[in-house]
C-alpha cells in the first residue's frame, strides 16, 4: 500500500475487499511509486490462493506497465477539454458538467447558481501593453477565480475574454453579493506586466436554477442578459447583476 499513489489508494483498498468477500476479479489501473522516476501507472491484476495445509491466504499477481499509454490518453483529454492557455476547463467540458448537474438525480436537482463574467476593455488592454500582458492578465485572473471556489463547483473559459461559473449549491441574494464583491476587490489587485501594471475590471451575470430557468439554454441566456446589463450599467471598474424577472434580453444591447 506505501507504493500506491494517494489519488488510488482508495480505489485499491476497495477492489481488495470485492475480490476477497465477493469474489469480484482484481483487476486495475493505477500509479506505484518508483525509486529514481516518481510514479508510474500499472495495470495490476491478482487472484486470491489459499497456500498451503493452513490455508493461509495470498494474493498472487502480475503488472503491466501503462505509463505511456496512459499518460497520452490524459494528454488527448486535457487537448479536448482545458483550456490552453488557463488550464481552466473549456466550453465542451463546462457544457459536460453542466448536463450532469441537470441530470444528476432522478427528481429534479438541488439549486445552484450559474454566472457569466466578461473582462470589461479586454481588447484595449491587448491593444496597448500586448498579447503576453493579455495572456498574463487571463491566466491570473482564471487562477484567482479558481481560488473562490468549494470542491463541488468551477471555473471555465468559454473564449476569449468570456468565463463561466457552476457554483454548487446555490448562492443566496446576500451570498452571491458577498461572493462577487470579493472578486472585485481581489481583482483590484492583479498584477499583469512586469512594469507593474495591474487591475482586472469585469462586468458579472448570475442566474439560479430552478428560479431563473430549468434547461441550460434558459440558465444561460438569463446569466447572459444580467452581466450585459452589468457591462451597460457599469461607469468605472467591475460590476455584478443578479438576474431577475423583469430583464428583458431583447432590449439589452451587446
Amino acid at each position: 500500500k506505501n507504493l500506491i499513489h494517494g489519488e488510488e489508494l482508495e480505489a485499491f483498498e476497495r477492489a481488495i475487499a470485492r475480490h476477497i468477500t465477493k469474489d469480484k476479479p482484481l483487476e486495475m489501473h493505477c500509479r506505484l511509486r518508483q525509486r529514481a522516476s516518481g510514479y508510474r501507472w500499472f495495470l495490476l491484476n491478482g487472484q486470491l490462493l489459499n497456500i498451503g495445509k493452513s490455508g493461509a491466504q495470498h494474493i498472487v499477481g502480475s503488472l503491466l506497465d501503462m505509463n505511456d499509454r496512459i499518460e497520452q490518453e490524459h494528454q488527448i483529454w486535457r487537448m479536448a477539454h482545458l483550456d490552453a492557455l488557463t488550464q481552466l476547463p473549456n466550453r465542451s467540458l463546462f457544457n459536460q458538467r453542466f448536463e450532469e448537474r441537470l441530470g444528476a438525480q432522478s427528481k429534479r436537482p438541488a439549486p445552484f447558481s450559474i454566472a457569466i463574467v466578461d473582462i470589461n476593455d479586454f481588447k484595449l488592454i491587448n491593444d496597448a501593453k500586448g498579447h503576453l500582458a493579455g495572456d498574463r492578465l487571463l491566466t491570473e485572473f482564471a487562477g484567482l477565480m479558481q481560488s473562490k471556489l468549494n470542491t463541488d463547483s468551477l471555473v471555465a473559459r468559454l473564449g476569449g475574454d468570456e468565463f463561466a461559473f457552476l457554483l454548487n449549491p446555490a448562492l443566496s441574494d446576500e451570498e452571491a453579493s458577498t461572493f462577487c464583491n470579493e472578486l472585485i476587490n481581489e481583482a483590484l489587485h492583479l498584477v499583469y506586466t512586469d512594469a507593474g501594471d495591474r487591475g482586472v475590471a469585469f462586468s458579472l451575470g448570475m442566474a439560479r436554477y430552478p428560479e431563473h430557468g430549468l434547461t441550460m439554454e434558459n440558465l444561460l441566456r438569463a446569466a447572459d442578459t444580467a452581466m450585459y446589463q452589468a457591462k451597460r450599467d457599469k461607469i468605472t471598474g467591475s460590476r455584478f447583476q443578479l438576474f431577475h424577472a423583469g430583464m428583458d434580453e431583447t432590449r439589452i444591447q451587446r
